[in-house]
């Protein structure tokens, strides 16, 4: 089953209402079943996409440690099976994002407004009735053989679970599911 239908399969409302008993029943089994089989799938897609970037596990590890999570054009583009690696910027969100910025400045990254690196252009996450979400923004850059790797990240007023139904492009964080 591909990437988009899995998320079809996680995003249905009222699914409860059109189920019947015995269905309801197994979804136990079924749970067993997802955290055996479709998790760690997920979680080596999401490691194998942070390691674009940087390792993948140091980055995942802050993202738990600090309950941020990522955004953006490159996790849809992850989602529907596209590679997310040539979809730029990898986006991040968290109220504590210190750890996220030292990490990724002491790999290599530069501030964007430091570096003559040009940027390529990226779609808006938020509307802008959201922009007082974010309490402050860094754009990290690096130029490699593999061209320009760009990363966001937004220091946000509250937890980001909490404002993700603003975003317009889905979103993940490093939660317990991964």
């Amino acid at each position: 089953m591909s990437a988009p239908r899995y998320m079809a399969c996680f995003n249905q409302y009222d699914v409860f209402k059109h189920c019947h008993l015995r269905d309801v029943l197994l979804l136990g089994q079924v749970s067993r079943m997802i955290q055996g089989s479709i998790a760690p799938f997920l979680s080596s897609e999401l490691l194998r996409y942070l390691g674009y970037y940087e390792n993948g596990q140091d980055l995942k590890g802050i993202m738990d440690a600090y309950t941020m999570m990522i955004a953006g054009a490159g996790v849809t583009a992850w989602i529907q099976g596209d590679d997310a690696a040539s979809v730029t910027p990898l986006v991040f969100f968290g109220d504590r994002t210190t750890s996220m910025v030292a990490y990724l400045l002491d790999k290599g990254y530069v501030k964007a407004e430091t570096t003559e690196i040009p940027i390529p252009a990226s779609p808006p996450l938020l509307p802008l009735a959201y922009d007082f979400l974010i309490v402050a923004s860094e754009t990290l850059v690096r130029e490699d053989p593999n061209g320009v790797k760009v990363i966001e990240i937004h220091k946000t007023r509250c937890s980001p679970q909490n404002i993700v139904p603003s975003f317009r492009c889905t979103a993940y964080y490093g939660g317990p599911f991964w």
